[in-house]
């Protein structure tokens, strides 16, 4: 049972939102969409094409001409610490391909292993420091150890 596209006289570029950033509005309003999460007749209404969430519950749920701002799966690069993880595994299978990559430490889960590599350290370095699931650059910090 594949998807029927329904042609759609006169289209409107309309999107939809479950929060609301003033510079996804402004861009969006700019290329002709029309929308957002205070615009309560987009809300229910399945002809929007463009939503903007975190991450779908179903995907099934999206129809032929409506996307979505995540691709499946993105969350394990997007979120810092699941990129580690995911890199830290690429790197005990191709060690000499992913040695530019920088050490990463995900705190608790790493402290013991995070002292002793600073311990370890002949040298002073700088260090990244970033929240877990924290976004748009809140919170992180540049360490000197």
């Amino acid at each position: 049972a594949g998807h029927q596209l329904e042609r759609i006289e006169n289209p409107t570029l309309l999107w939809k939102c479950y929060w609301e950033r003033n510079c996804l509005k402004d861009v969006l309003q700019l290329a002709g969409f029309e929308g957002g999460k205070s615009m309560q007749r987009i809300a229910n209404n399945s002809r929007f094409q463009l939503l903007w969430t975190k991450h779908l519950k179903s995907w099934r749920d999206l129809g032929l001409h409506q996307r979505h701002n995540h691709f499946p799966g993105s969350w394990c690069i997007g979120r810092k610490d699941r990129l580690a993880i995911s890199i830290s595994k690429k790197q005990r299978q191709h060690a000499q391909e992913f040695s530019f990559l920088p050490e990463s430490f995900i705190l608790p889960v790493h402290s013991e292993r995070l002292r002793q590599r600073l311990k370890a350290s002949k040298r002073t370095s700088l260090w990244i420091k970033k929240p877990l699931a924290s976004s748009q650059g809140r919170g992180i910090k540049v360490i000197n150890h």
